[in-house]
């Protein structure tokens, strides 16, 4: 359960500084004011894996606007995150591959639902350049990774972007 409430605290802080980053001024007060609570829920293992993130995204953002290799390398922390905030070591890498997935679908599904905004305002999202059946194609590929990686811990009928951004219902079953 410790371990369940660590990575659904850092997921929240995570979706909070990604509107951080993303939305106009008073969302952005907002989403800190959000996040100062939760930073003190979390353990100091967990606050340097969602700075690794953070660092990372900056990273990247300034580097590489290819859209699978921005997923891939966001996934791979994703799959520390979980990984490292659950006590469960004998399924590490089982833990490791469903939190890549988990993240890979998720960042996937955010960067689709946030594109024309992204285009309006000119904030970061690597589908910018990418047509609509490279976009198909992505989302294709990280919806089937998802499926077949985290659907089997699931007691879900049909994934969809609601339930990818629930982690609650995902990680309660896993």
């Amino acid at each position: 359960k410790k371990a369940t409430k660590q990575t659904l605290t850092a997921y929240r802080i995570l979706k909070l500084q990604d509107k951080i980053r993303d939305e106009p001024d008073p969302k952005k007060i907002t989403a800190k004011l959000l996040c100062i609570p939760l930073l003190t829920q979390i353990t100091k293992q967990t606050k340097q894996t969602i700075n690794e993130l953070n660092k990372t995204i900056q990273q990247i953002e300034k580097t590489n606007t290819n859209p699978t290799t921005y997923i891939q390398q966001i996934a791979k922390i994703g799959g520390h995150l979980l990984q490292n905030t659950t006590q469960q070591k004998q399924q590490s890498n089982q833990l490791n591959q469903i939190g890549q997935a988990i993240m890979a679908a998720t960042i996937t599904e955010d960067m689709i639902k946030d594109l024309a905004v992204d285009k309006q305002k000119g904030n970061f999202n690597p589908l910018k350049k990418a047509n609509n059946e490279k976009i198909a194609q992505i989302k294709k590929v990280y919806s089937a990774n998802f499926e077949s990686i985290v659907k089997p811990h699931l007691n879900i009928k049909k994934l969809n972007y609601n339930t990818i951004n629930r982690p609650k219902t995902i990680l309660s079953t896993i």
